[in-house]
């Protein structure tokens, strides 16, 4: 598999990180490698936090799930293709719905949504779907 990273002002992950969620997130909202949900939470799919690409394969009438975990407290932004798509984050404590809104400033081509988290260190676990998409596009990261 090839993977192509566009770097403005290149100079390493800390330029990439510099660059506005917002325009990350347009640049490479078609990306990500396949991935599917698993149908148990407490064997969710892992998926790695950072401004990765995740495609993600959502079943129809049932919620899946991916997981994470943190390292240290931090404040995170959710993005995906599909506002329907991520519906709860899951901690040892119990399940928090979450509510996505529309990604400001807005992509010129696809409708993309967010969800800001400020989590503590810990393993977490995001519900995902059903939706009507077959899969859904969602990347967890740093604003």
């Amino acid at each position: 598999m090839f993977t192509f990273l566009a770097c403005i002002g290149c100079g390493g992950p800390e330029a990439l990180e510099e660059v506005p969620i917002a325009e990350w997130a347009c640049m490479h909202a078609t990306e990500g490698e396949l991935i599917d949900v698993s149908t148990a939470r407490l064997e969710a799919t892992e998926i790695e936090i950072g401004r990765v690409s995740h495609r993600v394969n959502v079943h129809p009438q049932q919620p899946g799930f991916l997981g994470f975990t943190l390292e240290e407290d931090v404040e995170l932004v959710l993005l995906t293709d599909d506002p329907s798509a991520v519906t709860a984050i899951w901690t040892v404590v119990g399940r928090t719905e979450i509510e996505v809104i529309e990604l400001e400033p807005s992509c010129a081509d696809i409708d993309l949504f967010e969800v800001d988290l400020a989590l503590e260190a810990g393993e977490y676990t995001l519900e995902v779907g059903p939706t009507r998409q077959a899969n859904v596009w969602i990347s967890v990261g740093w604003p």
